[in-house]
């Protein structure tokens, strides 16, 4: 899509692999096979087991990597299989929340990320979403995005588990990231109002930062979510911004 260095590939749901500043980030790592865990009873189709997909490549194809980072641990973002099977020797960034439980589960080396910190000549700066609104916001905790920086100054957002409103237009706003990962899917809970990205959430995201690029992972995996790739593709096409935001299959590789 340009000539940037920053690579995306797409693995299910939120787990990828972004390659940026010559670092390889194993993000949001989710190993299970197919159809191993049980709905939760407060989603739709609460009777479907998830992942609704299998992984597209070995899981020993993701262990190659020089950290993981985490926006939460919620199952569906850092699964039983995945702190079974990650190296204990990988640096895990995280949400300051999450540390104490990665300690507890022997990661050597634990970096929660308060506002920003330095690794690896990348910046990351953490930012607080909002998890859906109302009781939905408040069933499901914390959750955060980054704006990942390079020391060339291409910079990544990966908006985590958020939808648009003043936390993330604030983010947006303050950091200008060049190329973004939205999360949609439009996930919800039967109680509440969506919980991550849909159309909306997405195009005034593109709105918000004009000369950005965007790709939207989070999809098609989860019973929750009721977004297709294909409706959001479509939606995309009529609101002219099918240029500047993609939206890969599991497995897919891009360069934003």
């Amino acid at each position: 899509m340009t000539n940037s260095h920053i690579e995306i590939q797409a693995i299910r749901h939120a787990t990828m692999l972004v390659t940026i500043g010559g670092r390889r980030l194993l993000v949001d790592p989710v190993f299970s096979d197919k159809g191993a865990n049980k709905p939760h009873p407060l989603t739709r189709n609460n009777t479907t087991y998830w992942p609704l997909t299998e992984l597209p490549v070995p899981v020993d194809a993701l262990l190659n990597v020089d950290a993981v980072l985490l926006t939460h641990t919620h199952s569906d973002h850092f699964d039983g299989k995945a702190q079974e099977l990650l190296p204990r020797h990988l640096p895990v960034l995280c949400q300051p929340t999450d540390a104490e439980m990665l300690h507890e589960l022997g990661f050597d080396t634990v970096l929660p990320v308060e506002e920003a910190t330095e690794w690896g000549g990348l910046t990351l700066h953490r930012f607080e979403g909002s998890h859906g609104k109302g009781e939905g916001k408040a069933a499901m905790g914390h959750s955060s995005g980054y704006v990942i920086t390079d020391e060339a100054g291409e910079s990544l957002l990966i908006s985590g588990d958020v939808i648009y409103d003043e936390l993330l237009q604030a983010a947006l706003d303050r950091h200008r990231p060049q190329y973004g990962v939205l999360y949609g899917g439009e996930a919800r809970l039967v109680i509440s109002d969506p919980i991550t990205m849909g159309v909306d959430d997405i195009v005034t995201t593109a709105g918000r930062l004009p000369d950005s690029r965007f790709a939207v992972v989070h999809m098609e995996a989860l019973n929750h979510c009721a977004l297709t790739r294909a409706e959001l593709r479509s939606e995309l096409e009529a609101q002219g911004l099918a240029d500047r935001v993609v939206v890969p299959d599991d497995g897919e590789s891009i360069t934003l």
